[in-house]
């Protein structure tokens, strides 16, 4: 009878052992992304040096750096901080004007964001917008943003990877993320 015991304590052990190193999150793993964020503040500054440097089409100009944050809500991270920043193109019609008033803004790139999980570890991503779901000022209309998730982040997500799409309230106030990731704390 013990060595029924023990035999039945060594297969739960080993196959929690097993179950540990298959979780999902091992690196190589794409899991499915969802993240709701609900965007509390945000702002418009002047561009910093060095900020911003990605190429623009002919006649377009760096108008702003947009900082914002407000909370998630996302799959693998739960519940917790959404930090982003993005660097807002336009035609430049004042020079000489503060943020916002300097020009017509028609899109963005080089956004950075980072969802923060409870524990602290931190999801990085960057996006840039390639369109809108229906022509501005349709009802209800939403800029649509693709998604990259980095290496970098910190904790878990320190060798994330992966790809999605975002919609993002015309109002600013709210993003949907949804799309595929894989992180772990081991080298891809």
């Amino acid at each position: 009878m013990k060595k029924l015991l023990a035999a039945a304590v060594l297969l739960v052990a080993l196959a929690a052992v097993a179950g540990a190193a298959t979780t999902a999150g091992e690196a190589g793993d794409m899991l499915p992304f969802h993240s709701e964020a609900a965007i509390l503040q945000f702002h418009q500054v002047p561009v910093p040096a060095g900020r911003c440097t990605e190429p623009l089409p002919a006649g377009l100009s760096y108008l702003w750096l947009t900082k914002g944050n407000g909370t998630h809500t996302s799959t693998h991270l739960g519940t917790g901080p959404f930090d982003f920043e993005l660097c807002v193109y336009g035609v430049l019609t004042d020079p000489g004007a503060p943020p916002p008033a300097n020009g017509i803004p028609m899109g963005w790139l080089d956004a950075e964001l980072i969802w923060t999980a409870a524990n602290g570890d931190q999801l990085l991503g960057t996006a840039a917008f390639i369109g809108f779901t229906a022509p501005p000022p349709t009802p209800g209309w939403k800029f649509i943003e693709s998604l990259t998730f980095l290496d970098g982040g910190t904790g878990r997500f320190t060798f994330a990877g992966g790809s999605g799409q975002g919609l993002v309230e015309n109002t600013g106030a709210a993003a949907v993320y949804d799309g595929w990731t894989r992180y772990g704390n081991t080298d891809k």
